[in-house]
């Protein structure tokens, strides 16, 4: 059986903002069979990908702690983003999922 999620994020204004998921979020997506992510954009649409395409190299603090005490490690943010940007041919499976990531990833406010 397959699943559809939808993921918000609201900021201390209460205005939407972009809620793409994290590259840990994608794993557990993956894991329990979501099919479809409809998150807001950076424009403020409503998108989906397919769970099964999609790319992130974002994580929260909050995982870097995590990772950072399994592993023994000592990591900043941008070190864990290299290291997972390395794995990341294996992970491009949709030219609509490679572009949606890349406008997510880089784009500057």
């Amino acid at each position: 059986m397959f699943y559809d999620i939808l993921t918000i994020r609201i900021n201390k204004n209460n205005e939407l903002c972009c809620s793409r998921p994290c590259y840990d979020c994608l794993i557990k997506m993956k894991k329990y069979n979501i099919r479809r992510c409809y998150y807001i954009d950076i424009n403020k649409n409503l998108i989906f990908e397919n769970v099964k395409d999609m790319i992130s190299i974002k994580f929260s603090e909050l995982n870097l702690i995590k990772y950072n005490k399994i592993y023994n490690k000592s990591y900043t943010y941008d070190q864990y983003s290299k290291l997972l940007l390395k794995k990341f041919d294996k992970y491009v499976t949709s030219e609509k999922s490679l572009k949606l990531f890349i406008i997510h990833t880089f784009h500057q406010n």
